[in-house]
Order: structure tokens, then C-alpha cells, then sequence
């Protein structure tokens, strides 16, 4: 929802996890399917460009498969 989401499913995510939890999720998890466009917006509304975020480790970033070689 938050990358693909309409402004209705976020205002939905909003009163459901609340902004708090849905900006340590952001800051502290990351998501390896978030945009960087997403992300830097997210940013902005929580007010957080001085915050550093954690970026998903590089195995959640990776679209290919460990285990086939």
C-alpha cells in the first residue's frame, strides 16, 4: 500500500497502524519493494530527511534466487 496504494487504502493504513508505527517500520525495516521516489516521499511527510533509515539487507533487494546456480 505504500508504494501502490491509493490515497484511500493510506488513509486506511494510517487509522489502522497509525503514523507512528508506520514511520519506524520505514526508518528501522525498510522494504526491498519500495521505490526510492516512495521512500524520499515517505521521508518528507514524516518530516524524517535527517533520519538515516536502514536499507533492507542486500539478499531482500536481490530479484534472483540464492539457491539456483
Amino acid at each position: 500500500m505504500l508504494e501502490y496504494g491509493t490515497l484511500r487504502d493510506v488513509h486506511w493504513l494510517i487509522d489502522f497502524y497509525g503514523k507512528a508505527r508506520i514511520h519506524g517500520f520505514l526508518r528501522d525495516s525498510g522494504h526491498p519493494e519500495l521505490s526510492k521516489r516512495t521512500i524520499a516521499f515517505w521521508r518528507n511527510y514524516f518530516n524524517a530527511e535527517h533520519e538515516t533509515w536502514r536499507e533492507p539487507p542486500a539478499f531482500r533487494r536481490s530479484k534472483s534466487s540464492f539457491w539456483v546456480a
